[in-house]
């Protein structure tokens, strides 16, 4: 049943290639559009209109289109990301459901208004649901000047996503600093860097801020001067997507009023757990206030921290000013909690070399899903670091799906962490079943000359998540491709995956993880202690500063008519709400043009991070923590509960079945403290 799926994607893509695949898969989608427009009004039905309209979008087993427009983020040869720019520039996305004719739609709507719905199974019902709801709008019935309009917004939307992805991942900010401007990154760390001859022939390494290098420097160098230049290169990049944020916000409220909305947000939120931009507001906004209290103790504790690293580096190397700026928060609490602890994030990180980490993980989810992995070390990839794992259901032995991981940073390449989906899993005509693929895109540190690569526990961390997702995707199993997966409620999405984040915080996870790169030796207790000290500190600043950003994304895409002054409007809010300071140089610095959540359907939704956080807090606190923490039959439940259901049921539902009552919300301020 599975054995047709089984085999990897083929990844020997050309540019001529690519535009052969697309131009096939689009004469297919016309003829699908002129069958169902040409079916005798009296003969549309489920089977006639519906499924077939459904099938299509389900991915071709080998060559996807979701592969085919994945490269563009990860490919190391400039004219395959240049073919797949114009892939998602001209087509955007590959859902047919965007692209019906007046007569498809005439006859969908009859089979929504004759049909008997609770006749249907429940996933045929949400499929017709679905589809119809692509197509309604409260302004539905467009005079043709408006339709013409809309679809012209639409492809410059893809053109300006597709414009605003490639700056992104094309950026490349460095900075120059002498040995003395790097002092407290480790010798090994300097080894590794490029270096160069300035034109006063001094020898300067070489930081790319967007690199794992960047953030050690901000971490560990004391000089603020040196953190100082690196933050503020960070926030220099891209300045060309400040334009394309403005026009963007522009037009999805032109387009969302067309459609009948008052703005992008309440036509985005439709159909969420938030359901309305008001609720969200809400959420937020109690959410800051109760947190800006806390958040100033923490500054406080901050300026205190810093008062004692320039009584102990001296004001040359730490200012007199005691303001906490964006570069200061990472670096005190590191030397802090190195002085306190009598050890220091680089001695940690020997007891985490990434490569056993990365399958200690995969033994972890071994372990709670039931699932095993297998390296198919001969399949094809885009990239010979990218890794491709078989994932397979222990007891049944059935095939599940392909994970790739690319975690090396390189050139060109997506500089963030994601999870990309490559083909979502759907049952095919025959009967048989296509299995899902994922790429696990990260940018851990690279290896050096006479070690491994070694993570911190924030990169730990950010595996759990990625892998969260992961695992959503591969252990899904649904009848339509577009409720595979993370295929959710948009404030659904997360709840996997900020669940998994917890077993990074477990001290007998740690413990588990840990093998010392040249000796074996698991790590000490008094540093699994620090690890867990520092992650339980500063709880206020990083949620309020999540909160800055959702509460921008909300403005935005709440405004009336009008132009958006992207940068006045980030402005405004970091001072206020993060509590953090900027430097004073907001005309030269804007750090929202690399917000990679602006597109990717984020837009509007980035508050369902932080939503998703409540539920999955209360499934780790009553159903993992303590004793449960590695149990199998939980994990399992949780599988089978929330997993595999993918987007065919109502995740409130979902969660209900799961922790057998409804979720409490409210877990969430008992986790940060604020209870």
């Amino acid at each position: 049943m599975y054995e047709h799926c089984r085999l990897a994607l083929d990844w020997d893509f050309t540019p001529r290639k690519i535009d052969s695949i697309i131009a096939a898969h689009h004469r297919t989608i016309e003829q699908l559009m002129d069958e169902i427009a040409t079916v005798p009004l009296d003969e549309a039905t489920f089977e006639t209109v519906v499924a077939p309209l459904a099938l299509a979008e389900n991915d071709a087993p080998i060559t996807p289109i979701t592969a085919v427009e994945f490269l563009r983020h990860v490919s190391p040869d400039r004219a395959l990301r240049s073919a797949s720019d114009k892939v998602k520039r001209k087509w955007g996305s590959s859902r047919v459901s965007g692209r019906m004719p007046a007569e498809v739609i005439r006859r969908l709507d009859i089979v929504y208004e004759t049909i008997d719905h609770a006749a249907l199974e429940p996933e045929d019902r949400r499929i017709l649901l679905a589809l119809h709801k692509v197509v309604r709008s409260p302004n539905r019935d467009f005079p043709h000047p408006e339709a013409t309009r809309l679809r012209d917004i639409r492809n410059r939307l893809n053109a300006l996503e597709t414009s605003f992805t490639r700056n992104v991942n094309e950026a490349t900010m460095e900075c120059l600093f002498t040995r003395k401007e790097l002092f407290g990154v480790s010798r090994g760390f300097l080894a590794n860097l490029e270096s160069r001859m300035a034109d006063d022939q001094t020898l300067r390494y070489v930081v790319n801020v967007n690199r794992p290098e960047g953030k050690l420097v901000m971490c560990n160098a004391q000089w603020e001067a040196t953190r100082r230049e690196v933050s503020l290169a960070k926030g220099r990049q891209c300045p060309e997507n400040i334009a394309i944020m403005e026009e963007t916000v522009s037009l999805r409220h032109e387009a969302a009023q067309l459609m009948g909305y008052s703005n992008h947000a309440e036509k985005r939120l439709e159909g969420t757990l938030a359901q309305n931009p008001e609720r969200v507001n809400d959420f937020l906004t109690n959410l800051r206030d109760r947190l800006i209290p806390l958040g100033q103790v923490e500054i406080e504790t901050l300026k205190s921290y810093k008062r004692m690293a320039r009584e102990e580096l001296g004001s040359d190397v730490i200012s007199d000013d005691d303001t906490i700026y964006d570069w200061d928060p990472g670096f005190l609490i590191n030397y802090t909690m190195a002085s306190q602890a009598h050890g220091d994030y680089n001695t940690i990180k020997q007891y985490y070399p990434a490569e056993s980490v990365i399958d200690s993980i995969l033994y972890i989810f071994r372990t709670l899903l039931g699932i095993q992995f297998v390296e198919n070390r001969n399949a094809s990839t885009w990239h010979p670091d990218v890794r491709t794992m078989e994932v397979w259901d222990r007891e049944t032995h059935a095939f599940l799906g392909h994970v790739y991981m690319d975690t090396q940073p390189r050139k060109n390449k997506f500089p963030h962490s994601a999870c990309f989906t490559l083909r979502s899993g759907s049952r095919l005509p025959d009967g048989t079943y296509s299995t899902p693929a994922c790429a696990v895109v990260l940018n851990l540190p690279s290896p050096r000359t006479h070690r491994p690569a070694l993570l911190s526990p924030p990169e730990i961390t950010v595996i759990f998540h990625e892998m969260g997702h992961a695992m959503h995707l591969i252990c899904s199993q649904t009848k339509y491709a577009r409720f595979h997966g993370y295929n959710v409620e948009d404030d659904f999405m997360e709840v996997p995956s900020l669940l998994m984040e917890n077993w990074a915080n477990q001290r007998e996870i740690l413990r588990q993880l840990s093998c010392h790169y040249e000796t074996g030796e698991t790590i000490p207790d008094h540093l699994i202690d620090m690890i867990l000290a520092s992650q339980e500190k500063f709880p206020g600043l990083t949620y309020l500063f999540k909160v800055t950003c959702d509460l921008f994304d909300q403005y935005i895409h709440t405004l009336p008519d009008g132009p958006v002054d992207i940068q006045q409007s980030w402005s405004r809010l970091k001072e206020d709400v993060s509590l953090v300071k900027d430097a004073d140089y907001r005309s030269q610095v804007w750090p929202t043009a690399s917000f990679v959540t602006f597109f990717g359907n984020y837009e509007a939704g980035s508050y369902g991070h932080l939503w998703a956080q409540a539920h999955s807090a209360d499934i780790f606190c009553s159903r993992f923590r303590g004793r449960n923490i590695l149990n199998p039959a939980v994990g399992l439940q949780f599988r089978y509960n929330i997993l595999k259901p993918g987007g065919s049921s109502d995740g409130m539902d979902l969660l209900r079945d799961f922790l057998g009552r409804e979720s409490k919300a409210g877990t969430l301020l008992d986790w940060i403290g604020l209870n």
